[in-house]
């Protein structure tokens, strides 16, 4: 579906680039907006003559669709190649800042790991992000399933009010033990995120509600929350999740700046080791 769309909209692009194209003979470079107007800003055309133009290049497609496949083609590697200049700009950033982003004693993030991890997961993630939602259960299976994996949750806050409040509620129920508990069910909600919503989650997890408001407000929190913002900034991320993997003595890296699939982040994993 999402390949026939961009179809579509290539279609209408390159009809526009055409049509533009052939008014500019006739009329000196003349922009187009529409057939009324093209017909009546002193050019060559009509509005007959524009709706003929319009209607040729509109058969041209429709009996070469290869020209839209090859122009579809043309646009994916240099889609792919876009990506890859990304992700090796966001690894060169990565490698300058790698102490900062897997250093888990910092205030703003959490660390969970088994007894001597040799291979150290940090993840930037967001509570309003929908794949971040679907890659909480992929994290919780990597710990189950490598006992000698650390993972860093950092959470980058960039989707509103409710989004920063919930990071300072999972950050603040660290200290209480239950960050584990809060952040799942946190990413098991669905749909626009609420103020209402965390503070039931935190109620239905039988936290100490006084104590979690003072820590939740409490500035090393505050601070490290935006600290993360700032680190993401440095290493040129545009979304979440953003995942960094490293070993235990720093000299093995990777980056999946986006959607990774388990299969993808165990073969990251065990490469670490």
């Amino acid at each position: 579906m999402r390949f026939i769309r961009s179809l579509s909209l290539l279609a209408v692009v390159g009809s526009v680039f055409i049509l533009n194209t052939s008014t500019s003979f006739a009329a000196a470079s003349s922009p187009v907006a529409s057939p009324a107007s093209v017909a009546t800003q002193d050019s060559t055309f009509t509005v007959p003559q524009v709706q003929k133009i319009e209607q040729v290049i509109h058969d041209y497609l429709v009996n070469h669709p290869q020209v839209m496949v090859e122009a579809m083609q043309a646009l994916q590697k240099q889609m792919v190649a876009e990506e890859q200049k990304h992700v090796a700009a966001i690894s060169d950033a990565g490698l300058k800042h790698s102490k900062e982003i897997f250093d888990a004693k910092v205030p703003g993030r959490v660390s969970v790991s088994g007894e001597n991890p040799k291979v150290i997961v940090a993840e930037f993630f967001g509570y309003q992000c929908p794949v971040c939602r679907g890659a909480s259960p992929v994290f919780a299976k990597m710990l189950n399933d490598n006992k000698d994996l650390q993972v860093i949750f950092i959470p980058w806050t960039f989707e509103g009010e409710a989004d920063i409040y919930a990071a300072q509620t999972s950050l603040a129920a660290q200290r209480q033990g239950k960050f584990f508990a809060v952040h799942e069910a946190l990413l098991s909600l669905s749909g626009v995120l609420t103020k209402e919503q965390v503070d039931k989650i935190v109620k239905d997890s039988g936290l100490d509600m006084t104590r979690l408001q003072q820590d939740r407000d409490d500035r090393a929190i505050i601070n490290g929350i935006k600290a993360n913002f700032k680190l993401a900034q440095d290493l040129n991320l545009i979304g979440t999740p953003s995942v960094f993997i490293t070993n235990a003595q720093h000299t093995k890296f990777k980056v999946f700046p986006g959607k990774v699939s388990p299969e993808e982040m165990q073969k990251a994993i065990d490469e670490a080791r």
